[in-house]
């Protein structure tokens, strides 16, 4: 028995803990008032902050974008007075004049929606980009009355577009150029202009910012990328917790505010709670946060906590003593009590009543305890004979409790006639009917429909006469739930072996029935998408073949595979692909009949079998719907992807008489649309599957080549125009089989790209090139530089700086004397990892061309951003400059502006005298062309430099 609480004991509990909730109440109510005070104080010091920073950056902002238009304004004005000066000259008419000047300014872009306009003084447009309001007079509109009085200068205005909800602030930059009174005026968003503010203007003012002494101020942009931070660099989420990235996205959507959160920088030990207030700068896409840890902001706070715990302390002390004084007083004569009352334990419970002598209340408990000891030896007695009784009864139950309440089963008695005499908890668990409505019904309350009068009637009969029955049957919960269960029926006989009663034990099957049905569904179903796999294909198409032989009917397989549904996983996440599988398939089903059989192979391929197909009709009419069901984006999670499929289709009895054949034939019609362009369909033929075979027979053939070395390296010469010297060499890849015969690139090239062997090959080439341009400057100390193509697939891999760094330590080849060129496809795929891959390749020393410069879609902003040191302008562009002016107005434009980027050139393709000697007017830059030499072999090469005055070591 657990020992009470004494008297003593409960005073102190009692004094103590009135004294603390005074305490308490009035500590609490202090301390909330000061902690208010404290809190106020703090937020306005961290909203002051922002504010200083804002009006900060928003400073140095101007200043750049005044910068900025009045460099691009003057650029093209100095242009603009050079052509003028080609028609004083008399050297083209003042109409050619302004046509060049205009198309000047037409071509400059500002920003990505920036651009240059010219009116005349009186509000006139002269040249816009939009030819519809050329011509047109605008000298009512307000900004255009301040350049009319201005001329020259910087002017802001807002400005609303058509086709735009609000305004928005302009700001332009105007020059005049009194010969043709044009005013100039190079005019953008302000929001666009966010990447020309360098950071590093205000980057040690906001990290000088001393926050309460303990915290500081930080910028990132709208997708927590870091801006300036003191201790933190790259993106927030990278630091950030699961609840911290929660609140980093509040953060972003609500703008501006105060939030409360707990944070951990890389040198700290443990999480730290933090204030932060935070601001945004709509002009830069900039949020602005300025924190401080609130351990030390309210240390205030903490040391009013401890004062508290101190002053408790020393009550509760002094409580204890003044209610150890106190309980004394009481419980001395009660002791006295305890102790009469334990020498009586001691002696056997042979209780002898107290000596009542006192009058108070002492006195009264000790009569009531005699009254209680003369009642206690009567319910002793009576105690021992009923104990007696209990135990032969709890002898005779034991076996009963054992079987009943221990029992996972359910178990019910029942007499001869098969009334319910008793059932166990597990019976009431498993049917829903209590002991107390079960017993003295008949069994038949479980009775379902699932089985006839037959077969109880033979149950009945294996009983009677067997003694026994077990076996599946289908009973019914008193909820009506039909439910299976395995029953086992005994009689149980007396001692001259005549039944007396019946027990029947059973448990619920149901769990095991549903694990079996969910086995043979998943054997036979996709687990992604609830499709039909390709075995229970296989096994309906197996069917419908037998069907279709015998009513003399079509069958049609349509193989799909989704289209570039790998960038999708690469992108967005393996979870969003799922979804967008999941979103096809649900596609799929809806243009299709309930007959029809929608399958999902695996990855991103899928499989529809449409039977009684009477005519090829109805087969494109089917595809058809299919493709206009890819017409519309997939919307995942907020995010929209277009994705298209290519189609390949077999037809029963045409393309195989079998399944295997039929499934073959639609997979390699499905190849065939993926080499056509994607987004297409195709019947099957029996040439695809030569074509298939003969392309097998290539990637085996490259394999073996890559082992043979059978991979060898020509070179193309780059000629200075000026001084038509050799500056460097193109490292081509070129396939010479063992029998001499040459296969160019374009006929492995992108095999190699989608198989993946172009990693192998470009290591090869890459290694050979360097290996052999080490060979030309020792043996003739010529100084060339080195460019070597390198596809999308190498850049992919992971390991390729590394690489690259390995080929030139092993060769101790200068890196500054080797060049990558890229395609403007792949600079611009992904633009963030592709600067980041650049950057390590010129940290290593190798600089970047961009090939076939001009016929992509690259950013101009980003251009001058990445690691790009030379433009090769495409062969299309050349072959049409002597006589498309169009074609010579676009060369000399990359040309004047990789001047002004100082960026090198190299004109590809180069074949005659006239385009050389329109190249050569058009400023200082690298020819590569048959003009001066074709691709050729190490020894060759050696040969045609040994004719040329080269540049030495």
């Amino acid at each position: 028995m657990p020992k009470r609480l004494s008297i003593r004991i409960k005073l102190f509990f009692i004094y103590s803990l009135v004294a603390t909730a005074v305490f308490l109440c009035g500590f609490t109510i202090y301390y909330i008032h000061v902690k208010s005070h404290l809190e106020h104080q703090i937020k306005n010091a961290l909203t002051l902050s922002n504010a200083s920073i804002t009006a900060l950056i928003k400073t140095v902002g101007t200043v750049s974008i005044k910068i900025h238009l009045r460099t691009i304004a003057e650029k093209n004005l100095e242009i603009i007075d050079h052509i003028y000066q080609d028609f004083q000259d008399h050297l083209i008419t003042e109409k050619e004049a302004k046509k060049q000047a205009a198309n000047l300014l037409l071509s400059e872009k500002i920003g990505r929606t920036g651009y240059i306009y010219v009116i005349d003084s009186t509000g006139e447009i002269k040249v816009h980009p939009k030819q519809d309001v050329k011509g047109q007079n605008y000298a009512e509109l307000g900004f255009i009355q301040k350049q009319l009085i201005q001329k020259n200068g910087y002017l802001e205005y807002w400005w609303k577009n058509p086709e735009d909800n609000e305004k928005h602030p302009k700001a332009l930059h105007m020059t005049y150029f009194e010969p043709w009174d044009w005013i100039i005026s190079a005019s953008s968003y302000k929001l666009e202009f966010s990447q020309l503010v360098s950071v590093e203007d205000f980057k040690d003012s906001v990290l000088a910012m001393d926050i309460l002494g303990t915290g500081y101020a930080f910028v990132c942009d709208s997708r927590a990328n870091i801006i300036i931070h003191p201790k933190l660099t790259g993106n927030m989420m990278d630091y950030a917790t699961a609840e911290n990235k929660t609140q980093i996205r509040e953060i972003i959507a609500q703008k501006k505010g105060m939030v409360r959160y707990f944070w951990k920088n890389p040198e700290d030990q443990v999480v730290k709670e933090k204030l932060m207030a935070f601001d945004f700068i709509p002009e830069f896409d900039w949020i602005i946060a300025s924190s401080t840890y609130t351990e030390k902001a309210f240390a205030q706070l903490l040391e009013m906590r401890r004062i508290f715990f101190v002053i408790l302390a020393a009550s509760i002390a002094v409580i204890a003593f003044v209610s150890l004084a106190v309980s004394t007083s009481i419980t001395r004569p009660l002791t006295r009590l305890i102790d009469h009352l334990n020498v009586n334990m001691n002696q056997g419970w042979q209780l002898q009543p107290l000596d009542s002598r006192r009058k108070d209340e002492i006195g009264d408990l000790e009569s009531s305890f005699n009254e209680f000891v003369g009642r206690l030896e009567t319910y002793k007695r009576n105690l021992i004979t009923e104990n007696t009784i209990r135990k032969e009864t709890e002898i005779r139950l034991q076996l009963f409790e054992k079987v009943f309440e221990n029992a996972n089963e359910g178990i019910t008695i029942t007499d001869l006639n098969g009334n319910i005499q008793a059932v166990n908890q597990a019976f009431t668990d498993i049917t829903g009917y209590s002991a107390q409505e079960a017993v003295g019904q008949n069994p038949r309350i479980l009775k379902s429909d699932r089985h006839d009068h037959a077969f109880y009637k033979s149950m009945w009969q294996v009983l009677t006469i067997k003694g026994q029955w077990s076996g599946e049957i289908w009973n019914r919960k008193k909820s009506g739930q039909a439910y299976p269960e395995f029953l086992n029926i005994s009689a149980i006989r007396n001692k001259n072996g005549k039944a007396k009663n019946y027990m029947a034990v059973f448990h619920d099957i149901s769990e095991m029935k549903t694990k079996e049905k969910q086995i043979e569904y998943m054997a036979y179903h996709d687990p992604l998408t609830g499709l039909p796999n390709r075995t229970l294909l296989k096994d309906r198409l197996e069917h419908a073949i037998i069907r279709a032989r015998r009513d003399a009917k079509m069958i049609q397989l349509i193989f799909i595979d989704l289209d570039n549904f790998k960038n999708v996983n690469d992108t967005a996440g393996h979870a969003q692909g799922d979804e967008l599988l999941k979103e096809a398939a649900e596609r799929l089903d809806n243009v299709t009949r309930a007959s029809d059989t929608v399958a999902r192979l695996g990855g991103d391929e899928f499989m529809i079998m449409v039977t009684d197909v009477d005519n090829m009709m109805e087969i494109i009419r089917m595809v058809k719907r299919i493709q206009e069901s890819f017409s519309a984006p997939f919307n995942i999670d907020g995010k929209f992807f277009h994705v298209t499929c290519s189609i390949g289709i077999s037809v029963f009895p045409e393309d195989g008489d079998d399944a295997e054949t039929l499934l073959r034939h639609a997979d390699l019609a499905m190849y065939h649309s993926k080499e056509k362009g994607r987004n297409q369909y195709y019947l099957f033929e029996q040439k695809m599957a030569k074509k298939i075979h003969q392309r097998i027979e290539m990637e085996m053939n490259m394999r073996t080549a890559i082992e043979n070395d059978e991979f060898q390296v020509y070179f193309q010469p780059q000629v200075n125009i000026r001084t038509l010297k050799p500056v460097g060499l193109e490292a081509l890849v070129r396939w010479i089989k063992p029998d001499g015969a040459v296969v160019l690139p374009g006929r492995f090239i992108p095999l190699a790209e989608e198989s993946g062997l172009i990693i192998p090959i470009g290591k090869q080439i890459l290694k050979k090139a360097v290996e052999q341009i080490c060979r030309i400057r020792e043996k003739n100390q010529l100084d060339l530089m080195l460019s070597v193509n390198v596809s999308a697939r190498q850049m992919d891999e992971p390991s390729f700086e590394k690489m690259a760094a390995g080929i030139i330590k092993e060769t101790s080849y200068p890196p500054d004397r080797l060049k990558i060129e890229i395609t403007e496809s792949l600079l611009m795929r992904d633009i963030n990892t592709t600067m980041t891959r650049l950057k390590k390749l010129s940290q290593i020393g190798i600089s970047t061309a961009i090939d076939d410069f001009g016929t992509g879609y690259s950013s101009l902003a980003y251009l001058k951003q990445m690691s790009i040191t030379t433009l090769k302008i495409d062969k299309s562009f050349i072959d049409d400059i002597v006589d498309d002016d169009n074609a010579l107005a676009l060369v000399e434009t990359i040309v004047l502006m990789a001047s002004k980027l100082n960026m090198g050139i190299v004109a590809e393709g180069v074949e005659d005298e006239k385009q050389l000697k329109i190249l050569n007017q058009l400023g200082d830059m690298d020819i590569q062309g048959y003009i001066f030499a074709r691709p050729m072999p190490l020894l060759e090469l050696e040969c045609w430099l040994s004719e040329h005055r080269l540049p030495h070591v």
